[in-house]
């Protein structure tokens, strides 16, 4: 049986190997210091900086790219940083921030080689932001989503396609407008609908003529005609309802609704 005073000693062994492995779980405690150095030079900062985002520390990297945007506000690195923070602050899911300084980043510096990249985070910032709601989306009726931002993040890539063309990041941008194209597409006709049922049949007209025009190409093009068709024979437009039919007929003639269409056209030629 141990005595009181090994018991003492074993204890104190246990602490002192728990408090090792505790700092080695936390570098930041042990880097953290050399951050706040004040003679720590500009160059020094930047590396360290760069050290804590390759690790992922990216708590400990604002941090230091605070830090060194405090001490050298026209240092080498000046701009290099603001690009360094914006990325920190996406990696660190503060997409706000990350907007915010790449606003401001776009202003000062429109003429930047890497601007094309602050447009690009910016837009990503807010695609991200939206992930929530993307999420979700499927879990609520579609003529009850808020789809704002997702139109702000719609914008944002195609401001970066329309200035920057020949950039890097143009087609994982078009991969992003077109998600983001079926969702509004989709949002805008379960609106049409909505609106259909509730026999607010010149709001529906808008709305489907709002597909046509803003989301060519999407699958919901034919039901945009359909429930324009069918809107425009309940408050007695036959003419445009034939005209809207002869565009349905020609693109669309193996679609499941083109008999159904065909039939209703036949009736309400008849009927005048």
């Amino acid at each position: 049986m141990l005595s009181f005073t090994q018991y003492k000693w074993w204890y104190g062994i246990i602490a002192i190997l728990a408090l090792m492995m505790a700092c080695a779980q936390n570098p930041s405690a042990e880097r953290r210091p050399a951050d706040k150095a004040e003679n720590t030079s500009e160059e020094q900062l930047y590396k360290q900086a760069q050290d804590y985002l390759d690790n992922k520390f990216y708590d400990l990297a604002i941090q230091v790219l605070q830090n060194l945007l405090l001490r050298f506000p026209y240092g080498a690195y000046s701009e290099q940083v603001q690009l360094e923070l914006i990325y920190a602050y996406y990696l660190n899911s503060n997409r706000e921030k990350a907007i915010e300084i790449a606003e401001r980043f776009i202003r000062y510096y429109p003429n930047h080689a890497d601007v094309d990249y602050v447009y690009y985070v910016k837009a990503l910032s807010l695609y991200s932001e939206g992930q929530g709601l993307l999420s979700r989306i499927f879990r609520v009726n579609a003529s009850q989503r808020n789809v704002t931002q997702l139109y702000q993040c719609f914008r944002e890539f195609g401001e970066l396609l329309e200035k920057f063309p020949d950039s890097i990041y143009v087609p994982d941008a078009h991969a992003r407008m077109k998600r983001l194209r079926y969702l509004l597409a989709e949002h805008e006709m379960a609106v049409a609908e909505h609106y259909f049922v509730q026999k607010a049949y010149i709001a529906t007209i808008n709305r489907g003529n709002y597909v046509l025009e803003y989301f060519p190409g999407s699958p919901f093009i034919p039901a945009a005609l359909d429930i324009m068709i069918r809107a425009y024979l309940k408050i007695g437009m036959t003419n445009l309802a034939v005209d809207t039919w002869r565009v349905f007929d020609k693109n669309y003639p193996q679609h499941k609704q083109h008999d159904t269409l065909a039939q209703l056209i036949r009736k309400a030629r008849a009927a005048t």
